[in-house]
């Protein structure tokens, strides 16, 4: 008898494209035995589509937080009411290939989690790109260290275990990114696999794609820096990671210390650019990281 599978998906405000998501999961190659729905308390007509699918499709469960909790706790919600023993992690507004369940079942084997590549469509479903591991810049290592250093592993992506999912049952209030949980529970409890195959069809519409083609800017970084920060002091002590404390700590310290000593030297430079007005505070910057040569390459630039 194969395994039985689960789709867990959460909705806010998600009308335009829902439609078109649950379409191809219900179109499969493959059976799904249950799509367990969690609304975010949408305010458009995302939880009348959803009833409106219900009629026709008695597995798909809906469960309505009396509040936005946000997209982390929503996912736990629908995750943990999911009974399969696999589980795919679904948004709301992309398009799956047909094939998509069926290839993970097929190559999952004895990993904890699997997931895929995706090509990439605008908000009207133009493609505008091939791959995107690419895009992204995936790194294939599948260490645990690595993990914490790199996400990589996009929810939408990805088929769990009912193991991991029972082992990240309960998120850490103050967590951020479902997806990123659930990757480093998989790689504590055993193998990662990537398949290098786009099995959908990703969408980048609004501030999904502001957040994936962001500039790489440096206060974009140190925000992140310190949202992953964040994340690693609220894991640190959980048993499940009791094997990689260490190398969750060396994160901890290491990027402390380096979010102290930028926000330091931010801090240090406005200050002497008040006492010294902003060119000559520029030009001792330049100076001390640059050197003389550096100083008169960049005032040769800005004085053309």
């Amino acid at each position: 008898m194969g395994k039985s599978i689960s789709v867990a998906l959460a909705t806010y405000n998600g009308e335009l494209f829902l439609k078109m998501q649950l379409d191809s999961i219900l179109q499969q190659s493959i059976s799904i035995d249950e799509i367990v729905i969690v609304d975010d308390a949408s305010m458009d007509g995302t939880v009348e589509i959803i009833k409106e699918y219900q009629i026709t499709n008695p597995l798909i469960k809906l469960i309505k937080n009396p509040s936005n909790f946000g997209p982390t706790k929503s996912f736990e919600i629908a995750v943990n009411n999911c009974h399969g023993d696999l589980i795919v992690l679904s948004d709301q507004d992309d398009i799956w290939y047909k094939n998509k369940v069926a290839v993970l079942v097929s190559n999952i084997g004895n990993a904890k989690l699997i997931h895929h590549d995706a090509s990439l469509i605008d908000d009207k479903g133009n493609k505008i790109g091939e791959s995107l591991l690419e895009f992204i810049d995936y790194y294939p290592i599948e260490s645990f260290f690595v993990r914490l250093m790199r996400e990589g592993v996009h929810g939408c992506c990805l088929m769990m275990t009912k193991e991991v999912a029972f082992a990240a049952r309960d998120i850490p209030a103050g967590f951020i990114y479902h997806d990123f949980f659930y990757n480093l529970v998989a790689c504590s409890l055993g193998d990662i696999k990537t398949i290098n195959l786009p099995l959908m069809s990703y969408r980048l519409h609004g501030n999904n794609a502001c957040g994936l083609f962001a500039e790489k800017s440096y206060t974009r970084a140190m925000k992140d820096y310190s949202k992953n920060l964040n994340n690693m002091r609220l894991i640190v002590d959980l048993p499940i990671f009791n094997q990689y404390k260490s190398d969750i700590q060396f994160y901890i310290d290491y990027y402390s210390k380096f979010i102290y000593q930028q926000s330091s030297s931010i801090y240090f430079m406005s200050r002497v650019a008040k006492l010294l007005g902003l060119k000559k505070a520029l030009g001792l910057f330049i100076n001390n990281m640059f050197g003389k040569a550096g100083v008169k390459f960049f005032y040769d630039r800005i004085s053309k």
